[in-house]
């Protein structure tokens, strides 16, 4: 019997459906608050910690199984009380899955420029509102979702068709097949977030297994609350972030290991960064990393293939730009107060840069602190929901404390440490260079709508360095404690999402 306990397999299966169990009795005792559902969810959560902290000896050794151990029952907890409109852009979102759904890579324009999306009557940007709590999403997963009769959205929520499909590509697949089974919509949108779950887990345990250095910091980094909430919806950010990480975490593995690229690694270079490229092409600085690898090919084939992938992503990256510019962005027109000029502000930035860059460190200036909790997740949903203040503080001493706890001593040469230094300021520019160029008026010198979460693909690289600085922190069971730490700011921040919903 110990035995097949011990099988990883009939863990994490046995672990899901405990989970998924606990998230049932909960959904139900939101909406029934009787004695019988309280005491079933009490006794599943009970036996899920239990079975967490059995697992654990077994696969203590093992950071990247210890990561799917927290993130199978913490994923799908998230993403059940961040229910559908619960997140940050989300009606926007939807509207990129369902016109991919539908079969179009290119979203269709009117004659004024403005995207032509059509989803099934009833479900549009009023949901928001129609959707607050169990009782509603209860009655909306009740009712027939008629697929053939389409109503075009408002242009003013289409803004994410500036998008590339890319990071949609697996969500909107939980969408096409609740259209070929016609299931209910927002069962469908569960579906689709499902698959994001499934990203998560499989990338999240090849990254951690793949990182030469700093797994426990991963494992932590991986658990943040704010990239959790991505996994839960819909929207894009889940499969960037998990991409761009991944990449940076090959990148790492190919960098210090001691053999030479293979064939098949180059493949998967390449694979990579077409991915990231096309994911969001505000991080297509993020290959700058390849200069890590120059002296790791075996011959000239091998450099000529990566080149071919980079410029392969350079044009779909322009291709993905220009068509985004093409299309009327009527939402940001709003927030900027009508005077975006791209060509305008793209000139002033060239003619004067350096009113950009201090228009940059004056943004950094006055919201650095908004940019912070955005970044670890202090406020999730649409910002409506405020974790526990000691589960958000404590978090943040986790994720400081794991920085010093890497047991291996990985030397960076002064040249790699410029190149990744120089990296992350890139990409903090091109992500106050896009904003401001898209979503901001012409001579804005503090430019509005960046938020924590844009780091959250790349900060690995400033803590890379961190990482590999003298200072040490050892003590006896800091990976158990850190573990157990997790988990506890998990379940209040799950309990924090639960109460929000009812």
């Amino acid at each position: 019997m110990i035995k097949i306990f011990k099988s990883n397999y009939y863990l994490y299966f046995l672990e899901f459906i405990t989970t998924f169990m606990f998230g049932f009795y909960l959904f139900r005792f939101g909406m029934n608050r009787s004695f019988i559902w309280l005491t079933f969810s009490e006794i599943t959560l009970v036996l899920l910690i239990s079975e967490i902290m059995f697992s654990y000896r077994y696969l203590k050794d093992k950071k990247e199984k210890i990561f799917l151990l927290i993130a199978i029952p913490v994923s799908i907890l998230y993403s059940l009380f961040l229910a559908p409109y619960r997140i940050m852009d989300e009606t926007a979102h939807l509207v990129k899955n369902m016109d991919l759904s539908n079969g179009n890579l290119i979203t269709k324009k009117d004659k004024d420029d403005k995207a032509i999306v059509y989803v099934p009557e009833g479900v549009n940007e009023i949901d928001d509102k129609k959707i607050k709590d169990f009782a509603s999403l209860d009655k909306a997963l009740s009712e027939k979702t008629d697929y053939e009769n389409l109503v075009r959205v408002n242009p003013f929520f289409t803004y994410t068709v500036i998008n590339t499909p890319t990071p949609y590509l697996l969500s909107s697949l939980g969408f096409k097949i609740g259209i070929l089974f016609n299931l209910n919509f927002y069962l469908s949108m569960y579906l689709a977030k499902l698959f994001n779950i499934l990203l998560y887990l499989v990338v999240g345990y090849w990254i951690i297994k793949l990182i030469p250095f700093g797994k426990l910091f991963m494992l932590v980094y991986l658990l943040n609350p704010m990239l959790l909430q991505g996994v839960s919806s819909v929207g894009a950010d889940n499969f960037t972030n998990l991409i761009s990480i991944l990449w940076i975490s090959y990148i790492l593995y190919l960098r210090f290991r001691k053999e030479k690229i293979k064939n098949k690694e180059i493949t998967i270079l390449s694979i990579l960064m077409l991915l990231v490229s096309t994911s969001k092409f505000i991080y297509f600085p993020l290959l700058l990393l390849l200069l890590l690898l120059k002296d790791q090919y075996q011959n000239h084939k091998q450099k000529k293939v990566i080149a071919t992938s980079i410029l392969l992503s350079l044009i779909l990256t322009g291709i993905s730009i220009y068509i985004g510019l093409g299309y009327d962005n009527e939402f940001a027109r709003f927030i900027s107060g009508n005077n975006i000029d791209a060509i305008k502000q793209l000139k002033g930035i060239i003619t004067k840069p350096w009113n950009f860059i201090i228009g940059v460190v004056m943004s950094i200036y006055k919201y650095h602190g908004d940019y912070i909790t955005e970044f670890f997740g202090y406020q999730l949903g649409n910002t409506d929901i405020t974790l526990m203040y000691g589960a958000y503080l404590g978090y943040i001493i986790i994720f400081i404390a794991s920085l010093f706890m890497n047991k291996e001593r990985i030397e960076l040469t002064k040249k790699n440490r410029y190149l990744l230094w120089l990296t992350t300021f890139i990409l903090i520019g091109c992500i106050f260079g896009v904003e401001y160029l898209t979503w901001n008026s012409v001579n804005t010198r503090i430019i509005e709508g960046i938020q924590g979460r844009y780091f959250i693909p790349f900060m690995i690289i400033p803590c890379i360095l961190i990482i590999n600085d003298k200072i040490k922190i050892s003590f006896k069971n800091n990976q158990f404690i850190t573990v157990a730490s997790l988990l506890i700011i998990h379940l209040l921040n799950i309990f924090v999402l639960f109460r929000s919903y009812m």
